[in-house]
């Protein structure tokens, strides 16, 4: 918030050296190193045949990561903002466009390749898959010094672009909230290089909280994609809407005089909103990485997201907004709201202010005979307003305001907190439950592989894989003890030959007997005894025969 309180111009320039320094600097050298690897002989991670251009189909969860992208492409439509500070934005704003739109795709396809000849695709962490290739790259050619240094410039990079999206949304908030009436005067101030310093507290204050989800989610990979999906489903939402905006205002007002047109408006603007519905859509299935989740789950999980932060405060914003917080027109000339238009004296002779001073109110009539102003949403007497009142009326209410203005402002500060305390219990409640049972059931698996080391008892299944089948409650295993092991048994019996049509039986191992017991002492011990009753009258503790 300090360096975006520098103003436009700073932001700017910190943003177009973070992005040299941490984006264009490490991709190319990410890319030079992909291309020495390969050149020198070594084996690509990922086929580099024709038959693999695309990629192999495995359902839904497969290319949900698709979605990230829209997200890492987004963003090029926030710096129209900044259009009017262009000498000529018919003409640099489309150029600047274009040329966004090359470095962009380039920075993004040919690091991900590079990424992609020197790990292994089911080895790539959701957010550590760049830090990896760089380590293995620096490590194949002698270098390992560099990875804290490239940490250093990607972490550039990062901070540079938030300073970008809250410097820019910030203003265009403002803008639309001072010209349509969303936002109280509070957030309407700025400082005199025009920065709205209070929109961004209330967005550094809601992103702190936001930010605070990792400390509770164990998996920071399973945050960083919670927070990004949300994110990226929320801005398509805002996609779809301008697409149709568009689509609308070319259909509406086909002559109107426009800086620049776009070739192959109406069918991009199909192809741009269609993509977008779909990304939303597929941003409620859960990724392959996240196999131990639950999709209802994850879904919710989504789902509160976009109608808490995305959905929910720009319809409040809408209902509560009042014409006294109309600051601007259109044009960005002062409304009449915030000259002091409501009115005169009575009537209707307005007592002119001399010296910077307002003059005294006007002698009060009767209420009948008086003409009314409409001051915010309550009709009163034109006398009873002070020229004072409706002159600083922009700045919120003054200590001449009539006492109804200031319990409304009250009341609207109490729903504001109200609403921020219900958004993060809500967060509260469906993200860190699931993150806590995540926890519970990484801290059982690692538990339960300690208690099999101790009985000189092989792990059936990798660490990820147990956690997937048993979860934090014990699964199958805890819902149906007996079941359990009969179908353990079985399984075994097929494995050793001892089982199926003419096949000789064989004595199965009673150690199965004995890992079931660990895991019901670990899951769910209140079943232990029942169990251990069952494995004796069956003889499960010496040899099983069938």
């Amino acid at each position: 918030v300090a360096v975006c309180a520098r103003g436009v111009p700073f932001v700017t320039k910190l943003a177009s050296k973070g992005t040299v320094i941490g984006t264009l600097i490490p991709g190319a050298i990410l890319v030079v190193m992909g291309i020495i690897f390969l050149g020198e002989g070594h084996h690509s991670a990922a086929p580099m045949t024709a038959a693999h251009l695309l990629p192999a189909w495995t359902g839904l969860a497969g290319i949900v990561l698709i979605v990230s992208n829209f997200l890492a492409y987004a963003g090029m439509e926030m710096n129209a903002v900044h259009v009017d500070e262009l000498r000529n934005p018919a003409t640099e704003f489309p150029k600047a466009t274009w040329v966004a739109m090359v470095l962009v795709l380039a920075v993004f396809i040919l690091p991900a390749l590079a990424i992609s000849w020197v790990i292994p695709a089911q080895q790539i962490g959701l957010t550590s898959g760049v830090m990896q290739a760089f380590a293995a790259f620096f490590t194949v050619f002698g270098i390992q010094f560099m990875v804290p240094l490239t940490a250093v410039a990607i972490c550039v990079a990062m901070i540079s672009g938030v300073f970008a999206w809250l410097s820019g949304p910030s203003k265009g908030l403002l803008l639309v909230g001072r010209q349509y009436g969303y936002l109280p005067p509070y957030l309407q101030k700025m400082k005199t290089n025009g920065v709205p310093m209070h929109i961004l507290y209330l967005v550094a204050a809601i992103t702190t909280l936001l930010g605070i989800g990792y400390a509770f989610i164990p998996s920071v990979s399973s945050a960083y994609w919670i927070f990004a999906v949300v994110t990226t489903q929320i801005y398509l939402i805002m996609y779809v809407l301008m697409f149709i905006a568009g689509v609308n205002l070319r259909r509406r007002q086909p002559d109107h005089p426009r800086g620049y047109r776009a070739p192959g408006f109406m069918f991009w603007s199909w192809v741009g909103g269609l993509s977008s519905v779909l990304a939303i859509l597929i941003g409620f299935v859960p990724p392959s990485q996240f196999g131990h989740s639950s999709p209802v789950v994850f879904a919710l999980i989504n789902l509160a997201g976009i109608v808490l932060l995305g959905i929910l405060p720009p319809l409040l914003f809408y209902k509560y907004r009042k014409p006294s917080w109309k600051l601007e027109d259109a044009d960005g000339q002062p409304s009449a709201s915030a000259t002091g238009a409501v009115a005169s004296g009575a009537n209707g002779q307005a007592p002119a202010p001399g010296n910077g001073q307002a003059s005294a109110p006007a002698a009060k009539t009767p209420a009948t005979q008086a003409p009314a102003t409409k001051l915010g949403t309550a009709k009163i007497p034109a006398a009873k307003v002070p020229a004072a009142t409706a002159a600083a009326h922009a700045n919120g209410p003054s200590p001449e305001a009539p006492h109804f203005l200031e319990k409304r402002r009250h009341r609207n500060e109490q729903w504001a907190i109200g609403a921020l305390v219900v958004l993060i219990a809500a967060l509260a409640v469906v993200i860190f439950k699931p993150g806590k049972n995540t926890h519970t059931a990484q801290a059982k698996a690692t538990q339960l592989e300690a208690l099999f080391a101790a009985h000189h008892l092989p792990v059936p299944v990798d660490r990820h894989s147990l956690i997937a089948v048993l979860g934090s409650n014990g699964g199958s295993v805890c819902s149906s003890p007996a079941g359990a092991l009969n179908v353990a048994l079985k399984d075994q019996q097929f494995y050793n030959g001892a089982a199926g049509e003419g096949a000789r039986p064989i004595r199965a191992s009673a150690r199965i007997v004995e890992g079931e017991e660990l895991v019901l002492q670990v899951y769910c011990p209140s079943k232990l005894a029942a169990f251990e009753r069952y494995a004796n009258g069956n003889g499960y503790y010496t040899v099983v025969r069938r």
